[in-house]
């Protein structure tokens, strides 16, 4: 990211006023927690507290693995492991709310099962977890898990975006099974609120040009991320999308974000 980051600078000519943001977020909700707009406002200001929406970079679907030790070896065993022992099944996450919890529960509901949660402080407990056999399951980004998925540490069950991976093409999609069903994370790009059309205009376009360079492009895909590069206006309404699915899940479930 901060390569990305210099090379916008470099091709802009200049720092932009402020600072150009580059937050990593799964949706709308984590960007209101650190904003004092309603998410209302969100909606549809297309502002995020000192910030603007600008584009949408790259999506990071989850990945769904499992220990090396837990005998389903697929979606279906998966389910079915659930499904004849419920709460019997345990996932990791790095607390309640996160993307990891939310991709587990929205998992329970499309398959109809019920698995235990276990929260750990952090993505490397988490992960240290699943490689100590500790848990049986969890959604976790794909950049993060892709080195243990290569080295056999982990086994993947499936991935979470619309389609399969460049860089996982035999690991079937949840979407195949249960159609409509997407977790990812993502990198969106936010300018000062305050910034000039011009100016933004500007950013946008330089960003738009970095990512189009093959060496980026390549180094990104093989990282375990998708492309995306959207105008602001589809930006807003990624995250307007990913809100409304992911707030309605919290509601329902009554969780309290950490």
């Amino acid at each position: 990211l901060e390569a990305i980051r210099k090379a916008l600078v470099e091709d802009l000519g200049f720092a932009p006023p402020g600072k150009v943001r580059v937050e990593v977020v799964n949706s709308a909700n984590e960007l209101a927690k650190v904003s004092t707009l309603t998410k209302e406002q969100i909606k549809t200001t297309g502002t995020i507290a000192i910030c603007k929406f600008n584009k949408l970079m790259v999506t990071s679907p989850s990945s769904l693995v499992a220990t090396t030790d837990f005998a389903p070896k697929n979606l279906r065993e998966v389910v079915a492991a659930a499904k004849a022992a419920p709460d019997k099944v345990t996932y990791a996450s790095v607390g309640s709310g996160s993307s990891n919890h939310l991709g587990a529960l929205l998992f329970e509901q499309v398959a109809g099962i019920k698995m235990t949660h276990v929260p750990y402080k952090g993505g490397g407990p988490m992960v240290q977890a699943l490689l100590g056999q500790q848990v049986n399951v969890a959604f976790i980004s794909t950049p993060l898990i892709l080195p243990h998925l290569k080295s056999g540490k982990v086994k993947p069950i499936a991935v979470g975006g619309k389609q399969r991976m460049a860089v996982l093409p035999d690991v079937a999609t949840l979407s195949e099974t249960y159609p409509g069903f997407e977790q990812v994370s993502w990198f969106g790009l936010l300018v000062p609120a305050g910034t000039p059309k011009e100016i933004s205009a500007k950013i946008h376009g330089a960003m738009a040009k970095t990512l189009a360079v093959p060496e980026v492009r390549q180094r990104l895909i093989d990282g375990g991320f998708e492309m995306v590069g959207s105008s602001p206006e589809e930006f807003l309404r990624f995250v307007r999308a990913e809100s409304d699915k992911l707030g309605k899940l919290i509601r329902d479930n009554g969780i309290k974000v950490e």
